[in-house]
């Protein structure tokens, strides 16, 4: 299992950005603590006790950026690059997303069609405030009913 939360800041036990971070790394604690095996996609410096950590260069808050700007360098080329890399050898069965970027949800929409055999969940925090992502929630909603 993955957890990709919001790459706005490392997330560790003594801190997290917000309060869907924390929601993410406490929900990651509490599957790991049932005997879930957990790979925690994050910033440089994230640290959660038990499961591996895939540290992402994304220095530039992504709250600032337009979802479906391409012209700013995007952390999740290399995010998408590594999940499609281990889907594709069977060591991904279930992405969790804990975040509101478009791009990203769009590209978790891809992966899933590639890799019928993984389950992708999203939790939307606060989507209601974006309303790309809100449209983006919408299409994919549409395009799997």
């Amino acid at each position: 299992m993955v957890f990709l939360p919001s790459l706005l800041a490392p997330l560790t036990e003594a801190s997290c950005f917000g309060g869907a971070e924390i929601a993410a790394f406490r929900l990651a604690q509490a599957l790991m603590g049932k005997g879930h095996r957990l790979t925690l996609i994050g910033c440089k410096g994230t640290v959660l006790p038990g499961a591996a950590v895939y540290e992402v260069n994304a220095a530039t808050p992504l709250l600032t950026m337009s979802p479906l700007d391409r012209s700013i360098a995007d952390p999740f080329d290399s995010v998408f690059d590594w999940l499609e890399k281990q889907a594709s050898q069977s060591l991904l069965d279930v992405l969790h997303l804990h975040l509101i970027d478009a791009t990203a949800l769009y590209r978790a929409d891809a992966l899933a069609r590639r890799f019928p055999r993984l389950a992708v969940v999203s939790t939307l925090h606060v989507c209601a405030l974006y309303p790309e992502t809100t449209k983006t929630v919408r299409e994919l909603s549409q395009n799997h009913t």
